[in-house]
């Protein structure tokens, strides 16, 4: 279940969520697949995919969007004035009409005195909060990954919006939805730092710090964390709406209702992943990007696809391959030698092969 404020409407849809007043304005999150910012300025197949979902869900809600705004994500604390920039400090890329716009510089958050600006983030699970002040006419949107929650991005958001003029009495805020308690593991490597967080916050650890025996991990409520410091830096409770929705899993069942966002991993019962076995390239994101790439029809003749269990593996010199030898053929040792993390929803395209001798050599 998504709730908001008590009295606050929000919209619920497939392939979206829409809150249409809570912050004075539209404050949209989209269910699609999330990539690193770094991904989203590559105009690659997925990339325009989810640019016309995203065109979808503007048609239906009869929202008009010309350009996108958003910070260069590094999880840092700085926190940039896009009204400041000159236009070339902007990185853009224009998708069928709606241009994005990430800043030149590291930030993990932007504000604004130009309240027709449309900000984002794209932000995977971490926090995203957007903040308004309408009276200053003053806005902005970051993100909060652990780190840069523990360093200060809220902090440093909030004291400059003061700093701009605005009202902490009048700041409102929402956080769009994120990984939930029960689905955000860290070790112990990093649980000190968030013993001290709570602590200096007021709060008692275990009311936002647990242990999952199971997986042997720390579980970590980034969202109340979060609010407990908003609270503290004099923003009302009332002031504040979340879309209690999780971006990890479907076992959460508070947080999503059940349902899995798409490009997400899901887990079984016992909260392991759950993996499904299938070819490592994918020839379907492969096609459509050699079609992309602009290359002229008459070389499209030399794309080949080549069967790697009937290439042999160094069969010159085998000790002096990975394994000694004991992989006869590149299926094989690619087989035994390459994993993509659990958290990569894309499987790649193709490799670069590379031979190291008598030249390098690479196709």
């Amino acid at each position: 279940m998504l709730t908001y404020n008590e009295g606050e409407a929000m919209i619920e849809k497939e392939s979206y969520i829409l809150d249409e007043g809570f912050l004075g304005t539209k404050a949209l999150f989209t269910k699609m697949n999330k990539f690193s910012f770094s991904l989203f300025l590559d105009r690659n197949e997925e990339t325009r995919r989810s640019f016309k979902e995203l065109e979808k869900i503007l048609k239906e809600e009869n929202i008009t969007l010309k350009r996108l705004y958003t910070p260069n994500v590094y999880h840092i604390t700085r926190v940039i004035d896009i009204d400041e920039l000159p236009e070339d400090n902007f990185k853009s890329a224009d998708y069928d009409g709606i241009l994005l716009s990430t800043t030149g510089d590291k930030s993990d958050a932007i504000i604004t005195r130009d309240l027709s600006k449309t900000l984002t983030v794209m932000p995977g699970d971490c926090l995203v909060i957007a903040l308004i002040d309408e009276k200053a006419g003053i806005k902005g949107i970051l993100h909060a990954g652990w780190k840069g929650l523990i360093d200060g991005v809220i902090v440093n958001t909030i004291n400059m919006f003061k700093e701009k003029g605005a009202n902490v009495n009048n700041i409102r805020g929402l956080l769009f939805p994120s990984v939930s308690m029960n689905c955000y593991d860290l070790g112990e490597d990093v649980i000190s730092r968030f013993r001290d967080f709570a602590k200096e916050l007021g709060l008692n650890e275990k009311d936002v710090i647990s242990y999952n025996k199971e997986r042997e991990k720390y579980n970590i409520d980034l969202r109340k964390l979060a609010l407990t410091q908003i609270k503290k830096l004099g923003i009302k409770d009332e002031n504040m709406s979340v879309m209690e929705y999780c971006t990890y899993s479907s076992k959460d069942e508070k947080a999503s209702g059940g349902q899995v966002l798409a490009g997400e991993h899901k887990v079984d019962d016992n909260g392991d992943i759950i993996f499904e076995k299938m070819p490592f390239f994918d020839a379907e994101f492969a096609d459509a990007l050699f079609e992309a790439s602009g290359i002229s029809n008459k070389l499209k003749k030399y794309k080949k696809y080549y069967d790697t269990t009937k290439i042999k593996y160094m069969p010159d010199t085998p000790r002096d391959a990975v394994g000694g030898g004991k992989y006869k053929t590149v299926a094989e040792y690619i087989n035994a030698d390459w994993e993509l993390p659990y958290y990569e929803p894309q499987r790649p395209a193709g490799a670069y092969i590379v031979d190291t001798a008598p030249a390098n050599t690479m196709v």
